[in-house]
């Protein structure tokens, strides 16, 4: 095996453990969580992680996405600030809306109990941005180790404050604080290993440095990140539309079900995601030819995994979940089953989408994502407009987010077969 094989297995192996740890001990946990909360409570959840999630993908501006590709040390610590910078002014702007606002984005929703916590939300978005904005650079690094132990980290903290907070009788509060300790924990530990006195240096951070960098790299922020927002759109929004139009027990049934639904694309998505991205930006600044069996040999993995994944929910969703979990959470089984097309190609194709952003190809990736969520959000605002029931929805919702990742597959296939032929 060559030096670089062996280096990627041991990445793997780094961040895949930890990922598996922390996944592993919320497994562990979420049948005591979930008799500990109601349907109901988890709705609150639901929607405070919905929209955490879409901030947070963007509360960088995308700057961190650019991270990996300047040659100069010097320019990536630049895009570093700018990434910092941009997810501290959308923190603290999203934390005034959500506190002037709850109480009508509480009627709306129909959870009463979302007055009290929709805080939470910018702030676990700031977490995340932070945190993303610094794995970019320990991943330029080669340097796994704290991403491997914030994949430990925060699962675990999550659930072990909402178990906590649940025992202690604070439902459903308890799981938006626990989402939110997990998420703090999550980005601490990724600044203890990211070297930010190496950023202090007047050269890094002087704006006539980051305006240099910011116009370099100017295309991430004003066509990526809006990009990324479509993105993430496409796969929250409908959840909106569903905790808008019906009630609290089927939206919170559906959250739980992602939240177990999630840990399969965390153990293998997210691990071989982070060491791809490495990999191809390395091969493509040192202009390597491997990169076509790169994505070859990442799409079987991952084709494994997600067969696999699909298998088991199809045929026993509903009496695992309600085995496992308590019988009030049948209806989250039949949810996990509906969107099991949904979660296998989600698991082959995200992964693989890094290459559109190694290849800055950003107005391709644009246009799949606007695609994504016309075609995500139409699908699921036609059942409600029909009066179709929650399962409809979920299922439109699943059938519909397989074809989109069908296609973004496709495309970065062709992106790595054009940066092969630029790069021989």
């Amino acid at each position: 095996m060559t030096q670089q094989g062996k280096t990627r297995r041991r990445s793997v192996a780094l961040l895949a453990g930890g990922s598996t740890a922390g996944q592993l001990i919320t497994f562990g946990l979420t049948p005591l969580i979930s008799r500990l909360y109601t349907p109901d409570d988890f709705a609150v959840l639901t929607v405070i992680s919905t929209i955490a999630l879409t901030l947070g993908i963007v509360s960088a501006l995308r700057f961190d996405a650019a991270i990996p590709l300047p040659k100069r040390d010097q320019d990536a610590y630049s895009l570093v600030h700018l990434g910092l910078l941009a997810t501290l002014i959308i923190t603290t702007t999203g934390v005034i809306i959500a506190l002037t606002f709850r109480q009508p984005i509480s009627i709306a929703f129909g959870i009463e109990a979302l007055s009290s916590w929709l805080w939470v939300a910018p702030v676990s978005a700031g977490a995340m941005g932070t945190y993303v904005t610094l794995s970019q650079l320990a991943i330029r690094r080669q340097d796994f180790r704290p991403i491997g132990t914030r994949n430990v980290m925060t699962p675990s903290l999550t659930s072990a404050s909402q178990l906590a907070f649940g025992t202690g009788g604070l439902q459903p509060g308890g799981l938006p604080l626990g989402y939110l300790v997990g998420q703090l924990a999550g980005a601490l530990s990724m600044a203890k290993r990211a070297d930010l006195q190496s950023m202090r240096s007047a050269s890094i951070r002087s704006p006539q440095s980051l305006k240099k960098v910011a116009r370099r790299y100017r295309r991430f922020p004003l066509v990526l990140a809006p990009s990324a927002l479509i993105n993430s759109l496409g796969t929250q929004l409908p959840i909106v539309l569903i905790a808008l139009s019906y009630a609290p027990a089927e939206v919170g049934s559906l959250g739980l079900a992602q939240r177990v639904l999630y840990a399969p694309v965390v153990l293998v998505g997210v691990a071989l995601s982070q060491v791809y991205l490495s990999e191809l930006s390395r091969s493509v600044r040192e202009g390597g030819s491997n990169i076509v069996s790169q994505f070859v040999r990442t799409s079987a993995v991952l084709a494994v995994a997600g067969f696999v994944v699909a298998l088991v929910l199809l045929v026993a969703g509903p009496q695992l979940f309600s085995t496992i979990l308590g019988h009030d959470w049948e209806m989250s089984g039949r949810f996990a089953q509906l969107l099991a097309a949904a979660i296998a190609l989600q698991l082959i194709a995200s992964p693989l989408s890094q290459t559109l952003i190694v290849a800055e190809r950003t107005a391709l990736q644009f246009g799949w994502d606007l695609s994504r969520l016309l075609l995500t959000t139409g699908a699921v605002a036609l059942c409600i407009m029909s009066d179709l029931s929650a399962e409809k929805a979920v299922l439109a919702f699943s059938l519909s987010t397989a074809a989109a990742y069908v296609l973004s597959w496709l495309m970065s296939y062709s992106a790595v077969r054009r940066l092969r032929a630029t790069h021989p």
